[in-house]
């Protein structure tokens, strides 16, 4: 019993830098290549769906918090490419799904993303559905965004996104999440010219 409390004790646990699903890949025409260097910590993750012979690749900027007072919605991004392997060029639009719970709920189905550069997107939503949960039903917005709109949003330190009068604030971090996907999808799309 000893050896196995001493090894038990022993054991470091060691964090390994997890591959993006694509490889690091990089885009000449990046908005953000004259700002310094900021690393994001949200992970990018691939899914193959066989149904449909398509690959998704998706962030999560915005995990979501719903306790007692507290109401933060989820927010994830995905882009989708043909087949196994991100060698056709995605689709060149970005599904957001915008997830709440209730008591917390859109007056309407219109999004609005405004950037510190003065950039302004305005959208309505492709489709919403509600799907019960253990405590509270929640409600999913699905929201399809041009990428090159989305990469101009993205262009200033700072971004704010309101759904239905819900505003949602972008950290750093979340911003540049936003980017590296933006990244990714563009670096697979055929430039002007060829």
């Amino acid at each position: 019993m000893g050896t196995g409390v001493c090894l038990a004790l022993c054991v470091i646990p060691t964090l390994l830098r997890a591959q993006t699903a694509t490889g690091e890949l990089g885009l000449s025409t990046d908005p953000a290549s004259s700002r310094p260097a900021f690393h994001s910590t949200k992970e990018l993750v691939a899914t193959y769906d066989s149904l449909t012979d398509s690959t998704h690749l998706a962030v999560t900027t915005h995990k979501g918090t719903y306790f007692l007072w507290i109401q933060h919605p989820r927010l994830t991004w995905t882009v989708t490419y043909p087949g196994r392997e991100p060698s056709q060029p995605p689709s060149g639009e970005i599904l957001l799904v915008f997830q709440t719970r209730a008591p917390q709920s859109p007056r309407d189905n219109q999004l609005v993303m405004e950037s510190a550069a003065g950039e302004r997107l305005m959208l309505n939503s492709i489709r919403a559905n509600t799907r019960p949960g253990p405590m509270t039903p929640a409600l999913l917005m699905d929201f399809l965004i041009p990428i090159d709109q989305l990469a101009r949003a993205l262009a200033g330190d700072s971004v704010k996104l309101t759904v239905g009068g819900i505003e949602v604030k972008f950290k750093p971090d979340q911003v540049e999440a936003l980017r590296d996907l933006l990244r990714q999808a563009s670096a697979e799309r055929p430039r002007e010219g060829e």
